[in-house]
């Protein structure tokens, strides 16, 4: 093992693939830097078998040598790469438009430059594409069909590799406070991606926020009107669950106790009016009634002596009809709620931002 010359130090000189380890260091993958450079599309002066690739900076990683380093690539105009003849009847191919480094120091010859060129794919009823080579960033593959005469953007899938600084991984989710993600993101909502398109994101996620069609695309998940929680032993990584509002039920009431009070009141007591009738014996020496002139007295009889002595008396009873008027005592409970309840919400204070995943 060998110390290297410390980048940036006063007195020493040091060589380019040196430089090239400051940005190994600040990039932890190759890609383009920015959105819309080196973008792969139909030719722009009318379509025919050849693409066009936007201007644009990139980083690539050299693979030539161990310890190659990475190297800033920069163009500032559109090129125009030309694709071979189509194959024939019953035959398709896939061709890779890339960019690739070329370093004589590493590799020998007297190329020190990079290009935007095509890797063509082998033709075949289901054909596949071909491996890239040493150094270089596949920008594209372009599907070229049987006897076709033109290329369109139909036919050209973008494979979207971002050169990410140290630190940044594929399939990070994130938040954002407003609509638009940025342009390495993919908002999770609900949406299917192609599984071709963004190679590293599969890789990582397969099919674990949804199949997609099941061999194309696959899903992002859907975070909209959610709130992340930790997963662990009672949620697992990616399950889904709860609601917004629910609806009580007896069992989550507590226990109360209901006290009726009756206002106070009195009853009122008829009677109604009567007699009772009086029968006395006597015997000659004892008459029965006194007083001749005992007008208003209950005594209405004639006889002498100014005393009665009444012995073996009886009354005669009357019914005494006696009621109450009362007023019924109508009580109601009244039931707390409706018959048909409205769902509680349940959902805390919140402020909405857009999620999104780190999809290249």
């Amino acid at each position: 093992m060998a110390f290297k010359a410390p980048i940036s130090m006063q007195a020493d000189s040091y060589t380019a693939a040196l430089d090239r380890q400051v940005l190994d260091a600040l990039y932890q993958t190759p890609g383009v830097v920015a959105s819309g450079h080196l973008v792969v599309t139909q030719r722009a002066a009318g379509a025919n078998m050849s693409v066009d690739v936007a201007a644009g900076k990139c980083i690539i990683t050299g693979t030539d040598a161990s310890n190659q380093g990475k190297y800033l690539c920069f163009s500032d105009a559109v090129a125009n790469v030309v694709l071979t003849t189509a194959p024939g009847t019953g035959l398709s191919r896939i061709d890779l438009i890339i960019a690739q480094v070329r370093d004589a120091t590493v590799i020998g010859g007297s190329h020190n430059d990079w290009l935007v060129t095509v890797v063509k794919g082998t033709a075949a009823s289901s054909p596949t594409a071909p491996a890239a080579p040493a150094s270089s960033l596949v920008l594209a593959r372009v599907l070229v069909g049987a006897n076709v005469s033109t290329i369109t953007n139909t036919v050209i899938t973008t494979v979207h590799q971002r050169a990410k600084r140290t630190g940044e991984e594929v399939g990070d989710i994130r938040m954002c406070a407003y609509g638009t993600v940025p342009w390495y993101g993919i908002p999770r909502d609900g949406r299917n991606i192609s599984r071709v398109a963004y190679p590293e994101l599969y890789a990582k996620w397969g099919t674990a926020f949804g199949v997609g069609d099941g061999a194309t695309t696959f899903g992002v998940g859907d975070d909209r009107n959610r709130v992340p929680i930790g997963a662990g032993s009672t949620h697992a990584a990616g399950s889904t669950g709860g609601s917004a509002t629910t609806t009580l039920t007896a069992a989550m009431m507590p226990r109360t106790t209901v006290t009726i009070t009756q206002g106070t009141h009195t009853h009122g007591i008829t009677q109604t009016p009567h007699t009772h009738a009086m029968t006395a014996t006597g015997d000659s020496a004892h008459p029965p009634f006194f007083g001749a002139s005992a007008g208003g007295s209950p005594f209405t009889a004639t006889g002498v002596g100014q005393y009665v002595q009444i012995t073996n008396a009886h009354t005669t009873e009357a019914t005494a009809n006696i009621s109450i008027n009362g007023a019924v005592a109508n009580i109601t409970a009244a039931y707390f709620g409706s018959a048909s309840p409205t769902p509680v919400p349940i959902v805390p204070p919140f402020r909405a931002n857009t999620f999104y995943v780190v999809a290249f």
